[in-house]
């Protein structure tokens, strides 16, 4: 850089001597027009053009040599290759199995009808809160009701003709088939008195469980049947996450690993861990079922509700973790490119686990080394680089 500033220099100061003697032969041409000799002055001429020649020639020479520097500097810079490049990243690294599962309670719980008859009452409303063993519907009983009373007023005669048989046997009167007869009959009714209370028990639609009325199906003046959904009750204060992993994964899930969940339709994510592990393959899918309680408030959650279960199943508290994008490969290997002292040097590597855009690096970097992550395709081993 100083011989290109001191050559300029120096062309500088020869342009403007040569300026100089051109104005002071002018200048004397002038002087001489009145009278001078003609021949002596064109000897003079001849000598000025000659020095003028000459130093042309010079500044020539002198400008080829600067543009001639110019173009090395240049050149050299030209075949730099301009890369970009970043750090290494020492930092923890963890690998996800990512599925998809649904939010579930453990109290959802369907409740229907025991008894057949026409549905004469329903007492709560969608969104009601109730307690376990409440009266939510009634079905018609009316038959059962006669059937009661009519039963009652024969046991009430069996128990009397009973107890008078009972203090004749007592005191060795009477024969003992009377007293057994008695007795037999007796009982007899209260079975069939028992059943008949036990059906029409029945047809009062109790809850199982305390929790939120969810769904009515019925309305007043249908017929149930045995077995036909009443209301549906759903209690939210234990809500767990459940999902389905394929058989592959089996070894790397277990009871106690975390797990990231997150809920699309809320732009939430919590922490939890997996809590319950399934001990069947379901042979369609080839999965197994794995559930992670839900922690925090579960006003906003939903039951059966779409959840994504990130399931940490690796991970380190120290890596060399690199842009899986920067990673080459061929025969020889897998490698990538580092900037040593503004040479591009091909690094093998050996990789570790791999997750999303991240890849660990377990052999072939060292802390401070700089990857080449833009323009790495076009560089070779040894190639001068500039960033």
């Amino acid at each position: 850089m100083n011989n290109q500033n001191e050559l300029t220099i120096y062309t500088r100061m020869k342009t403007f001597h040569y300026i100089s003697v051109a104005a002071a032969s002018v200048v004397f041409l002038a002087a001489c027009s009145s009278g001078t000799d003609l021949e002596k002055l064109k000897g003079e001429l001849k000598v000025k053009k000659d020095s003028y020649i000459a130093l042309k020639s010079e500044i020539d020479s002198l400008e080829a040599q600067v543009r001639k520097l110019e173009g090395d500097s240049g050149a050299q810079d030209a075949k730099k290759k301009l890369v970009s490049v970043q750090d290494v990243a020492i930092r923890p690294f963890a690998h996800y199995l990512e599925i998809q599962g649904k939010i579930e309670a453990d109290k959802n719980v369907l409740i229907s009808s025991k008894a057949s008859g026409t549905i004469l009452r329903i007492n709560v409303n969608r969104g009601d809160q109730v307690r376990a063993g409440q009266v939510l519907a009634v079905i018609e009983d009316d038959l059962i009701v006669k059937g009661i009373a009519q039963l009652q007023t024969n046991l009430d005669l069996a128990t009397i003709a009973y107890n008078k048989q009972k203090a004749l046997w007592d005191q060795k009167i009477g024969s003992e088939i009377q007293f057994l007869q008695a007795k037999t009959n007796k009982e007899s009714l209260e079975k069939q008195l028992a059943q008949l209370q036990e059906q029409q028990e029945m047809t009062r639609v109790v809850a199982t469980v305390d929790g939120t009325i969810d769904d009515i199906y019925p309305k007043v003046g249908e017929l149930a049947g045995p077995g036909a959904p009443i209301c549906r009750i759903i209690n939210t204060s234990n809500l767990k996450v459940r999902g389905d992993v394929a058989e592959g994964h089996i070894s790397k899930v277990k009871k106690g690993n975390k797990v990231v969940l997150e809920f699309p339709d809320l732009n939430q994510t919590r922490e939890s861990y997996i809590t319950s592990i399934g001990d069947i393959i379901n042979p369609a899918s080839r999965s197994f079922v794995v559930e992670a309680k839900l922690p925090g408030n579960t006003n906003n959650l939903k039951a059966n509700m779409i959840t994504y279960l990130k399931i940490q199943d690796y991970s380190v508290a120290r890596a060399f973790v690199a842009p899986l994008n920067v990673v080459q490969r061929d025969k020889a290997g897998t490698y990538l490119f580092v900037a040593e002292n503004g040479v591009a040097r091909r690094k093998a590597v050996k990789l570790g686990s791999i997750y999303k855009t991240d890849v660990e690096i377990l052999e072939g970097l060292k802390e401070g080394d700089k990857i080449i992550t833009v323009g790495y395709q076009d560089v070779v081993d040894g190639q001068n680089i500039k960033f």
